[in-house]
């Protein structure tokens, strides 16, 4: 019993060894100009079968975070949540309708301004945008 105890235990230190030596790379690809980051809406990325993403942009020359969801649903469904960025919170509830097996994005263009962040909201710039994350993250079939 002491010996699977130990094995446990060691099992256990490389796993939180191999996080504490990767989670500074994680921090520095979180913040990558102009590349689609996972938001991690669970521990697989996906949840209730929506997959998140969020890339730091600029648009008419004010730094943004533009948000992308993938519904892989085979049904319409509304997602909900509130925007956590570099870890403050709006505390405003956004929510958008994703129909079924298709994608929506903000851009500097089209009207998805629930998909948009403007970082001046939290007083940041580009330059000190650290990480998005969609707090209270929830998805609802739509009947």
């Amino acid at each position: 019993m002491q010996k699977i105890r130990r094995m446990n235990y060691q099992k256990f230190l490389k796993t939180a060894g191999l996080f504490l030596l990767l989670a500074p790379m994680v921090e520095l690809c979180n913040a990558q100009n102009g590349s689609w980051q996972p938001l991690w809406l669970s521990t697989t990325g996906y949840f209730k079968g929506v997959e998140g993403f969020y890339q730091l942009s600029s648009c008419n020359g004010t730094d943004v975070v533009f948000i992308k969801l993938i519904n892989h649903n085979g049904y319409d469904v509304k997602t909900s949540w509130q925007d956590l960025v570099n870890n403050n919170s709006n505390n405003l509830s956004v929510s958008i309708k994703l129909t079924a097996n298709t994608e929506d994005k903000g851009g500097c263009t089209g009207n998805d301004h629930q998909l948009i962040i403007k970082l001046k909201d939290y007083g940041l710039t580009a330059s000190n945008f650290k990480n998005l994350y969609l707090k209270n993250f929830d998805v609802i079939q739509i009947q």
